[in-house]
């Protein structure tokens, strides 16, 4: 099985890394690809890093991480990135590919929302992170919609399981951090030093 978080990340952060390495170990995969969006459909755009620049941050905060792999594969496609579109692409490529969405429950909400959801859970597991401390507020809908889905531990041999688990992440946003940065403040324990440096050196989130 692979394991996908995917993000803007703009930028990226402990967060989203944090997220990532706990994935693996919960999954017991070999690695977690960190796959950037190119133009998420519901962004109009990033918010001040180019495409290029998250590209350039996602594999410098990869680097520390040996099994943590930035994916590029979005970027060779035109047009917003939806994730049926990825999943497919995955799919035709290795049909023999078990994969898992490794995401937040605030994303995972609305999931039912997202281009063809159907499709999206035919194609993948979901990893949901809860933050500790706070209770997932999912509609009626998708409680509805993943009871027969819920697992306790995700199988190597199917899809469309839905593994809901706490987590102690950072309480962290890409949002917060360009928001801290902008007003002067530190955000250094927030990103890798790579990263910090880049965002720097580029004059970005100012």
């Amino acid at each position: 099985m692979i394991a996908l978080l995917g993000g803007t990340f703009d930028p990226v952060h402990v967060g989203h890394l944090t997220a990532a390495e706990s994935a693996r170990q919960i999954l017991g995969v070999s690695q977690v690809n960190l796959v950037l969006a190119r133009q998420p459909y519901h962004k109009a755009q990033c918010e001040g890093a180019t495409t290029q620049q998250r590209w350039a941050m996602l594999e410098l905060a990869c680097k520390d991480h040996a099994l943590l792999v930035a994916d590029d594969s979005e970027l060779h496609h035109e047009g917003p990135s939806f994730t049926v579109d990825l999943l497919e692409r995955r799919a035709t490529a290795n049909p023999r590919e078990m994969r898992c969405w490794v995401i937040g429950s605030d994303a995972f909400a609305p999931i039912l929302g997202w281009r063809r959801a159907d499709d999206v859970f035919r194609l993948t597991n979901f990893l949901v992170f809860e933050r500790a401390g706070m209770e997932s507020q999912f509609d009626a809908a998708l409680q509805a919609f993943i009871a027969p889905r819920a697992v306790a531990s995700i199988r190597n041999d199917q899809h469309g399981q839905v593994l809901i688990t706490r987590a102690d992440l950072p309480d962290v946003s890409s949002s917060r951090i360009r928001e801290m940065h902008r007003a002067g403040q530190s955000v250094s324990r927030w990103l890798s030093p790579a990263v910090l440096d880049f965002i720097r050196n580029n004059n970005l989130y100012v």
